[in-house]
């Protein structure tokens, strides 16, 4: 499934992302299906305690959650990467 959060000029909003992570979680497929991999290929310089308490959601219910480390060349936290 695709979940897309960010517009066409890479910008988005915390508040995006979160409600994304918590619809992957909560997405039941007509089968049983369920989201067991929630990649994130994004990053800023600052998180949320709501994004933080997704991702740990996410991890919680066995989901494998994997984000961008970033690539700005330069050595610095970002996230939701810093949590991953």
């Amino acid at each position: 499934m695709i979940l897309k959060v960010l517009g066409g000029d890479g910008g988005g909003s915390l508040q995006g992302i979160t409600e994304a992570i918590h619809y992957a979680i909560d997405w039941k497929g007509a089968q049983g299906e369920k989201v067991r991999i929630i990649s994130m290929s994004l990053g800023g310089p600052q998180g949320s305690e709501q994004l933080h308490d997704a991702i740990i959601r996410a991890a919680n219910s066995g989901i494998l959650v994997v984000c961008a480390a970033g690539n700005t060349g330069i050595q610095e936290e970002q996230f939701p990467g810093h949590w991953c």
